[in-house]
């Protein structure tokens, strides 16, 4: 999920290296970003040691988050919470965990407020293009699964 298929697309995680010309001093972005650098150690190295801490730091970026929702833009709340779903995936998998799902009605709420003309460039953009191409990718077994009632899903 994190290369690139060819030279000429971008890795669904790039738009991560860019948060910086658009926000400043996200604190969670941070934690949130190393709970998943740890939880994909863990992952990897099957470490449950790794794994564990990956879910405090989550945690942290959770609290943090929920601290500097008052002082930062709405982009910081979005950009995290799109790391957060990322997180949950890594670290539970889609089957049988509605938390990155949760994450994910969030973030469509979020684009859908600001709406069409704001959504059509970046970064908000690259966020909606990312979870779209990820909301496929995971829910295609659902659908399978379940009928129609994937259709109800945010994206």
């Amino acid at each position: 999920m994190c290369k690139p298929l060819s030279d000429t697309q971008e890795a669904p995680l790039a738009w991560l290296g860019e948060i910086k010309r658009w926000e400043r001093d996200i604190d969670a972005l941070a934690l949130a970003m190393s709970a998943l650098a740890l939880g994909w150690a863990a992952h990897v190295e099957n470490q449950q040691q790794l794994s564990s801490k990956s879910l405090q730091m989550y945690d942290a970026a959770l609290r943090q988050l929920r601290k500097d929702l008052t002082n930062y833009s709405p982009l910081q709340s979005l950009v995290v919470t799109t790391v957060f779903v990322v997180f949950e995936l890594c670290q539970f998998g889609s089957k049988g965990n509605p938390g990155w799902l949760t994450h994910m009605k969030g973030i469509a709420a979020f684009l859908q407020e600001l709406g069409p003309e704001k959504v059509s460039s970046d970064p908000y953009l690259k966020v909606y293009c990312f979870c779209r191409v990820v909301f496929v990718s995971f829910t295609r077994n659902l659908v399978l699964t379940f009928g129609d009632e994937g259709s109800n899903h945010p994206f």
